[in-house]
């Protein structure tokens, strides 16, 4: 297993994937949030110290029992995310496991589409074409961003004003009565 350092400067880690699978190598490591910068471009300004300004993540690569080439990412972070309703910033954890199967061509990306119906076949695994300069904290972006809410929002928003339309008087359904002559 490789330990994979902090990359908080342009510093990028790159492997080739087909040998990295092949040799089924494990690395994981860590890297502020801020240094993600397609994640944050729309967020809230991120933290810039503790536990929750950091991602960590980790790659492993393996052969499937059918012999295909195998990558399982898995990432943890908590960006600050804006809610909807309340428009209060909070912490969006994320903690995510994709397996990715490495295809060496473009029309291999395409074989879980029937040709004739094009429908996609959704048991398929995800596929990425295999790259000797596959940077690796890329994927772990791109699989952050597919794991944020599209509309981020509270479970319970923790000051939660009542508008002033809550405050009127609800009119009565006309199917009240039919209400009251079930009883």
């Amino acid at each position: 297993m490789v330990r994979a350092q902090t990359m908080s400067t342009a510093k990028r880690l790159t492997i080739d994937s087909a040998d990295f699978v092949r040799v089924e190598r494990h690395i994981d490591g860590q890297a502020p949030i801020a240094s993600f910068t397609r994640l944050i471009e729309d967020l809230p300004e991120q933290a810039s110290q503790g536990e929750a300004s950091m991602v960590y993540w980790s790659l492993q690569g393996y052969k499937a029992p059918r012999g295909e080439s195998m990558l399982r990412l898995s990432v943890q972070a908590a960006p600050l995310v804006e809610c909807q309703r309340c428009l209060g910033a909070f912490h969006y954890p994320i903690d995510a496991e994709t397996t990715l199967e490495l295809v060496k061509s473009e029309q291999d990306l395409a074989l879980d589409v029937d040709g004739s119906t094009g429908e996609i076949d959704h048991d398929a695994s995800e596929k990425i074409l295999a790259s000797t300069h596959l940077d690796v904290l890329d994927l772990v972006e791109d699989e952050l961003i597919l794991c944020l809410p599209y509309v981020p929002t509270h479970d319970i928003c923790p000051d939660q004003v009542a508008l002033p339309e809550d405050n009127l008087e609800k009119e009565a359904s006309p199917f009240a009565v039919l209400e009251k002559l079930k009883k």
